[in-house]
């Protein structure tokens, strides 16, 4: 009878090994290749740059010290990556006693999962950004890049902070109509 080979992931005794590190190379490697979408998916959760650049490298440090998550595949690393990093950022918020400034966490990770993660969405987006200008490009930096309140970005415009929603909502759907259309 052949004499097969121990499984390295339990013990003699049948209990679980602690979990592996990866590899320098390979732990290096998958940083690389995930650290931005991490980050942007911070950014998109309206994470401060700051803070996103910290929790980014202790999301990335999480994935790295085991080499199971190192091994999956990339959508797979990628939304244990998210996962990781939307609780160390929701847990950062607790201990500051704020809330997030997201209503549904699950309903953004879908959304992120079908309009933003795609690489070819992801381009057509940043062309249908590409052709805004003025008041509308201005709307969505002070929003989105800067993470000002819809009060603040109403004084710089010259509107109210409704006027502020209901341009915001407009513009995201434009681009989405957008996106789409470049998308076919």
């Amino acid at each position: 009878m052949p004499r097969t080979q121990p499984d390295p992931d339990v013990s003699e005794r049948g209990e679980p090994s602690p979990p592996r590190d990866a590899s320098a190379g390979d732990a290096s490697a998958f940083a690389r290749r995930h650290r931005d979408r991490v980050y942007w998916y911070l950014r998109y959760l309206r994470c401060p740059h700051e803070l996103c650049e910290d929790l980014t490298q202790e999301a990335l440090h999480a994935g790295c010290r085991h080499a199971d998550v190192v091994a999956l595949d990339d959508a797979q690393a990628d939304g244990w990556l998210r996962t990781t990093a939307r609780n160390l950022f929701f847990m950062h918020l607790r201990r500051e006693r704020r809330s997030p400034q997201v209503e549904d966490p699950d309903v953004l990770e879908t959304f992120w999962q079908q309009h933003v993660q795609d690489d070819a969405r992801q381009q057509a987006l940043h062309e249908c950004l590409d052709m805004l200008g003025g008041r509308a490009r201005r709307a969505l930096e002070l929003h989105y890049v800067e993470g000002r309140s819809r009060r603040e970005i109403g004084a710089e415009l010259g509107i109210g902070p409704d006027g502020v929603k209901s341009l915001l909502r407009r513009l995201r759907e434009s681009l989405r109509r957008c996106t789409e259309r470049r998308m076919r």
